[in-house]
Order: structure tokens, then sequence, then C-alpha cells
């Protein structure tokens, strides 16, 4: 499995520097294959094309009913509820970026001294 930057449109794969790289976890990639399989069977915003090109709506049953971003959000504050009673009474972390910044700027400046 690969995950990429761009969509298959040839405006990506043509004309732009595009950015594709392996997915090498086994978790991470069920977690990606789940979300497609989600995302394929959405069906709050679906439309259908017959074969002379038009186009009906469908409404499914609201017991049927499938919207993966509600879905996805809903999933996202569980994940963030369980990580915050997870790490209870743990150190706090700093946030990643500002960690980030200050490892730069101390490489950076120790590179600019030599």
């Amino acid at each position: 499995m690969y995950i990429s930057s761009a969509d298959l449109m040839t405006r990506n794969t043509e004309r732009r520097v595009e950015i594709a790289c392996p997915v090498l976890d086994n978790n991470i990639k069920q977690r990606i294959s789940d979300m497609l399989e989600t995302m394929l069977r959405d069906n709050t915003k679906a439309w259908e094309q017959f074969a002379d090109g038009r186009y009906l709506r469908r409404s499914p049953p609201s017991d049927l009913v499938i919207n993966s971003q509600e879905l996805f959000i809903k999933q996202a504050r569980a994940d963030a509820a369980n990580a915050l009673s997870r790490d209870k009474g743990k150190t706090a972390r700093r946030p990643c970026i500002p960690r980030i910044l200050d490892w730069l700027k101390t490489n950076f400046a120790k590179r600019r001294l030599k």
C-alpha cells in the first residue's frame, strides 16, 4: 500500500512533483483500508450515473445511512478522549511543533558557529 499527496489526475502526475511512499506498518495499513471502505460505503450525498449519462441522487433508508465524515469525527473524538484518560497523571508533553523548532534553532545555530 502506498499513500500520496496527489490524486491520479494528469495535471498531478505529469506537471508536478508529488510525493508517494509505502505504508509499512500493518496497523496503519489496516486503518487506511478501513477508512477507504467506509468512504466507499458513504451514501449520504451519493449520486448514481446511468449508462445514458443521467444522474440520480440516491436516498438510502434512514436506518442504512452511512456518513463517513460524521463517523470519522466521532472516531477522532473517542480516540482523543481515550488518549486523555490513558495519559491522565503523566507528565504533560510539549506539542510537537515547538519541540521541532527548538531542535532546528539549536542545530542550525551550531552549524553557523563552525
